[in-house]
């Protein structure tokens, strides 16, 4: 029963982490994307933490520490 707790305060906070880098995207693009150019519309937090995890994939460095190569 105590891992269960564990594990729900993990996800606990892994959740309100996410929620909390999402809200500079989120800023970025409502107060700087959107006056600059038309037709672009506000999105809200859970948009951006969509935006945050699709950039996360389109732009994933790799990093290589194998020694051997």
């Amino acid at each position: 029963m105590e891992k269960l707790g564990y594990l729900l305060g993990a996800i606990l906070v892994l959740v309100i982490f996410s929620i909390f880098m999402a809200f500079p995207i989120m800023w970025l693009w409502n107060y700087a994307l959107v006056p600059a150019v038309d037709g672009v519309n506000s999105i809200n937090v859970f948009q951006a933490l969509c935006l945050m995890f699709l950039s996360s994939i389109l732009f994933k460095t790799r990093i290589n520490n194998n020694k051997n190569g």
